[in-house]
């Protein structure tokens, strides 16, 4: 089920107070992390997140929490970029997966060998370094 929450009516740190005080056992989240770092950015800019005091920080923060369903130390990143850099952006980490160790022309020279010594079982393969880490076999 989805349901939308507006939170026009959340001008000050007291109404912030009261949201938080009358909601501790009803659990948010937002589904997309691109809105909801928006949303986290267009709250402190709306509440002057770095002018405020300690106390206002924290309600900030706690208020955050509760309503984007990140953890204590998720908001602090997210804080710690807006002050750094004056705006929150979702860095997506790609990775590619292992790095290629060896290269195409590796393994149609290794299927090559295997092929000239009419191996069927990978002589060329795992099998053919273990004799060569036996110090006694040579």
């Amino acid at each position: 089920m989805v349901i939308y929450m507006s939170d026009k009516k959340i001008e000050t740190l007291d109404d912030i107070r009261a949201f938080l005080e009358g909601t501790v056992e009803v659990e948010f989240s937002i589904a997309d992390k691109g809105e909801c770092y928006q949303w986290a950015q267009h709250t402190l800019v709306k509440f002057s997140y770095l002018s405020c005091s300690k106390k206002g920080k924290g309600l900030i923060t706690r208020y955050l929490e509760q309503v984007s369903g990140y953890s204590s130390r998720q908001i602090k990143r997210l804080v710690q970029q807006y002050r750094n850099t004056g705006y929150i952006k979702r860095q997506q980490r790609t990775v590619s997966g292992f790095e290629r160790f060896y290269l195409t022309e590796d393994a149609v020279l290794l299927a090559k060998t295997d092929k000239l010594h009419n191996a069927s079982n990978m002589l060329c393969g795992a099998y053919s370094r273990v004799p060569a880490k036996n110090p006694i076999i040579s």
